[in-house]
């Protein structure tokens, strides 16, 4: 799900909270406002903001750690043969994450396991090509580990988005 759509949802669950919290609040009183300490609204907006402030705050908290977590975990994975000589393990996970923004772009579905060989050398010089062609820059050959990496990277984020989702959710109601 996209993030504009998760900040959408929590507006308007903070709308009908501010509409329920105000009609709470005028319910209590008998329907007259004047019998209210505060205004109806005040109510209302306090309800709206216990709902948006929490939420908006694990989503923050989230959309930060998020990538350190995910390229923490899969820095660790990668051996030190895949990182070649003259290269460091930040330029081989910045390709990892452009292949991977490529197999999104070419909606190649998540693969649950490889097989033990892995792709060949055709298939990912194949690959590069078609991943170039939809806008993502890669420099160099794709490597099996890249590759098997760069899978990794997808279903962890994955993984990660929908559990935002949902601890944002659970946080906003």
């Amino acid at each position: 799900m996209p993030l504009l759509w998760l900040i959408l949802i929590v507006l308007v669950l903070a709308m009908v909270g501010f509409a329920m919290g105000r009609a709470r609040a005028l319910a209590s009183a008998g329907g007259n406002s004047r019998n209210l300490h505060s205004l109806p609204n005040f109510y209302g907006w306090n309800v709206a903001l216990s709902v948006m402030t929490p939420a908006f705050g694990v989503l923050a908290l989230w959309l930060l750690v998020q990538p350190v977590w995910i390229y923490s975990q899969i820095s660790s994975e990668l051996s030190e043969s895949a990182i070649s000589q003259g290269s460091s393990r930040d330029l081989v996970m910045s390709d990892v994450r452009r292949i991977a923004e490529g197999l999104k772009r070419l909606e190649i579905p998540f693969v649950i396991a490889e097989p033990a060989e892995g792709p060949d050398e055709a298939a990912l010089a194949d690959l590069r090509e078609r991943i170039r062609s939809v806008g993502v820059a890669i420099g160099s050959n794709i490597r099996p580990e890249a590759y098997a990496a760069a899978q990794t990277y997808r279903r962890a984020s994955f993984s990660a988005s929908a559990m935002m989702l949902l601890a944002v959710l659970v946080v906003a109601v």
